[in-house]
């Protein structure tokens, strides 16, 4: 599940909050909890994507021909 994943929950679980089922103070409670969930999914995701980035750059840099004066492959 992605980021969009995430967020389909997010508001899935925000429209059965406002469906009328629960308490005010349950209501104000979960709403609280839901968006601070959404923001630790966003941070992870983001988190993610910077590990990719710098996972990616490693291996295309390690790949290329001379680096750290490895001119053996080169040949």
């Amino acid at each position: 599940m992605g980021e969009r994943g995430g967020h389909e929950i997010f508001a899935q679980a925000i429209e059965d909050l406002f469906s009328g089922t629960y308490s005010a103070l349950y209501v104000i409670k979960f709403r609280g909890i839901y968006r601070d969930v959404e923001s630790a999914m966003d941070y992870c995701y983001s988190v993610s994507e910077t590990v990719l980035n710098v996972v990616m750059k490693n291996i295309l840099r390690s790949r290329r021909p001379g680096i750290d004066g490895d001119s053996s492959r080169l040949r």
